[in-house]
């Protein structure tokens, strides 16, 4: 259960970096950082999906 709660923490951490650096390789590690996401090759898709559909709420990561 350690393991899962510090995993999960360090996902966390990483998400709020990326969403107030607008850093799509520190969005992309957090994806890979978390226990449910898997592989880098699974987290670049779901990355897209993921700010696609939240774009109104990470303004970092679209100016202008």
């Amino acid at each position: 259960m350690r393991d899962l709660v510090v995993r999960v923490k360090a996902y966390e951490r990483l998400a709020i970096r990326a969403a107030r650096s607008g850093d799509r390789a520190d969005a992309l590690a957090a994806l890979s950082a978390n226990p449910l996401v898997g592989p880098y090759t699974d987290a670049e898709p779901l990355l897209d999906a993921t700010l696609e559909s939240s774009r109104r709420y990470l303004p970092a990561f679209f100016p202008g």
